[in-house]
């Protein structure tokens, strides 16, 4: 009787302890088996992010962002470095349109040992290299990482995401603000930058005004110019008068309600605060010539126009991206 009592209790923990693994939410070691990063279908993510449009494509920006309200209606892409192999980490930047949370995605794809957090775009912000957008890097609220962690998650990070290389600020939060605060010099003389929620008011390079988008020729505005309707003036100061136009672009903080803007408004075009737009080279290599010119709640986007009569269309030759056409107006 004790014998068959005993083969029962030891079935009954056999039985509960393979219902714990195969259960999704319950702790414990992996659900499947290891998909590594290089071979992730893009539902689940990818192990290197090219350039920006692969970003957009992999972020989410929304309400729905559970326990990490920080991150609503801002545009990020969650990110785990797998540390099993402490010769060789790996990333994976997680389909964030899909997976927003990283321990059922960990199951997912069968990884236990890692660090993760979130790449998070600013765009109106100033980065390191003086360019508008900033990539923000920030963890888990109560994790505390060393800044030699840091500096090293970062290089790890920009090796498999180029476009951070510049652009790229660690966002200390929580537990990692105190470290953060305890080890300041180390950032200060190591190379690191750092984004504080205090900074978010400071250094904006980028404010978009009008949110819309046209073609014309991109010309600086002074008091000598004669503008005409299908022009994109790059504005150095606020002019007193602003002339309907294609589209603006100025150097000089606006606000909503500034008489630029009005117009922009009431004409339909799109206007925007670059800081130093004239300095930039994707802007400063245009001036003169007929450009594609949108304004985003995301950033300014500035390509060459090149007409093609014969098709009625202008061809677009976009600097990092492949071509592509748009119908004329």
């Amino acid at each position: 009787m004790k014998a068959t009592f005993l083969i029962l209790v030891i079935c009954a923990v056999c039985f509960a302890s393979d219902f714990a693994q195969a259960q999704p939410g319950r702790r414990g070691g992996p659900v499947g088996p290891r998909i590594e990063p290089e071979n992730l279908e893009f539902d689940l993510g990818v192990a290197n992010i090219t350039d920006r449009d692969l970003f957009e494509k992999l972020s989410y920006q929304g309400p729905e962002v559970s326990r990490d309200a920080y991150l609503a209606n801002l545009e990020f892409v969650k990110f785990i470095i797998d540390k099993a192999d402490p010769n060789n980490h790996k990333v994976y930047f997680m389909n964030t349109q899909n997976h927003r949370a990283h321990p059922p995605y960990m199951r997912l794809v069968g990884i236990e040992s890692r660090e993760r957090g979130a790449i998070t775009y600013m765009p109106r912000l100033t980065s390191p290299d003086g360019t508008p957008g900033l990539y923000i890097i920030d963890f888990q609220p109560n994790d505390s990482y060393s800044f030699e962690d840091i500096d090293r998650i970062i290089k790890k990070l920009i090796v498999h995401m180029p476009l951070l290389k510049g652009k790229v600020a660690f966002h200390p939060l929580g537990g990692n603000m105190r470290r953060y605060e305890s080890e300041k010099d180390k950032y200060e003389n190591g190379g690191v930058s750092v984004y504080l929620d205090s900074d978010i008011y400071k250094n904006i390079s980028y404010l978009p005004l009008n949110i819309a988008k046209g073609f014309g020729k991109l010309r600086v505005y002074d008091n000598e110019l004669r503008s005409s309707p299908r022009d994109i003036l790059i504005c150095p100061t606020l002019p007193n008068e602003m002339p309907r136009v294609a589209g603006v672009i100025t150097e000089a903080r606006q606000t909503p309600l500034s008489h630029v803007n009005l117009r922009a408004v009431q004409d339909k075009v799109p206007n925007a605060f670059i800081k130093d737009a004239r300095q930039l080279e994707d802007i400063s290599s245009l001036i003169g010539k007929e450009v594609f010119y949108e304004v985003t709640s995301q950033g300014y986007r500035i390509r060459l126009a090149e007409p093609a009569k014969k098709l009625g269309v202008f061809t677009l030759t976009i600097s990092g991206v492949s071509a592509t056409s748009f119908a004329a107006k």
